[in-house]
């Protein structure tokens, strides 16, 4: 039933592409908010519209164009861009063939140029997004991390009591009591500025070094769900470029294809997962005698709920 396909080949290709769209804005985000150090009131009120729109405008785009120019035909979850089953070779294209219902070559006057590039853009430029945003995530923590080693709160301290010596030797070579007491005295507050700076500096930067890693590591974990679920259609859509491909296909390729249909659905879940976790850990800890995953996934779940 063609009306089937049509509705399945668009259901498909709208979820696909938001889906992979959203793992490109999630590591975005995430990397706005550190190494731009963009506030959540910035990133809500101006970044996240765009983050949301652009791949939801894109994906209605391709998924209506797809549609209106028959390009949702079988087989392969009625995703192929033109109809091209073995009863239709020899034939010319718009000829229904006997006992069948579609016309053969149905599609081909359509869009399947922009079937096929917007599906090699959508399987191959976003990897490219994902792991770049997230080096440059990783780029900046490291060096959030070494400036913490170089100028932290040892070195400040060493500095405040260079600092107190030298006042302290020249109080010294000056002479005169009332002068070295005034002296000490301002050498004192200066010192206890210097500290309370390099106290305040150091808990600042602790903070931030802490936030920083914590968003490294869920950008981490958002970008293993988006390879575990995408990987797959990857591979093999690089091995179709290489012209590789065989139909019908080989065994390792039938291999490829179990995995994808079975990884791939479970994105959504996983990453409901890395974004529950935090939450649930702080929830767990909060029990006494540590309490139970159970328990604190259930108090997650409903304060989240409460809370919109």
């Amino acid at each position: 039933n063609q009306a089937m396909c049509d509705a399945l080949g668009f259901m498909v290709s709208i979820s696909a592409t938001t889906g992979i769209l959203y793992s490109c804005s999630i590591n975005i985000h995430c990397l706005a908010s550190v190494k731009y150090n963009m506030s959540e009131e910035y990133l809500a009120s101006r970044l996240e519209k765009f983050l949301h729109g652009v791949p939801i405008a894109c994906a209605l785009v391709r998924g209506i164009t797809l549609l209106v120019m028959k390009n949702f035909n079988a087989p392969n979850g009625c995703i192929t861009a033109t109809y091209d089953p073995p009863h239709c070779k020899g034939v010319e294209d718009g000829e229904v063939r006997e006992g069948f219902d579609i016309p053969c070559g149905r599609g081909r006057d359509g869009a399947p140029t922009f079937a096929y590039v917007s599906r090699l853009i959508l399987f191959l430029v976003p990897p490219v997004i994902v792991i770049t945003s997230l080096l440059m995530i990783y780029r900046y923590v490291r060096q959030q991390e070494r400036q913490m080693a170089r100028y932290g709160q040892g070195a400040l301290e060493r500095s405040s009591n260079r600092t107190s010596i030298t006042s302290s030797g020249e109080n010294n070579t000056e002479g005169g009591e009332s002068r070295q007491g005034r002296l000490s005295s301002i050498g004192a507050s200066v010192l206890g500025s210097l500290r309370q700076l390099s106290s305040s500096m150091s808990m600042e930067e602790t903070t931030q070094q802490s936030f920083s890693q914590s968003v490294l590591h869920r950008a981490l974990a958002y970008s293993i769900s988006y390879f575990l679920g995408w990987s797959p259609v990857i591979i093999l859509t690089i091995i179709q470029l290489a012209d590789a491909w065989r139909m019908p296909m080989a065994t390792w390729q039938l291999v490829f294809v179990y995995i994808w249909n079975i990884l791939n659905p479970l994105q959504g879940f996983f990453n409901f997962i890395v974004f529950m976790l935090p939450t649930v850990t702080k929830k767990r800890r909060l029990q006494e005698g540590g309490g139970s995953w159970c328990r604190a996934f259930a108090e997650a779940f409903w304060a989240g709920i409460a809370s919109d």
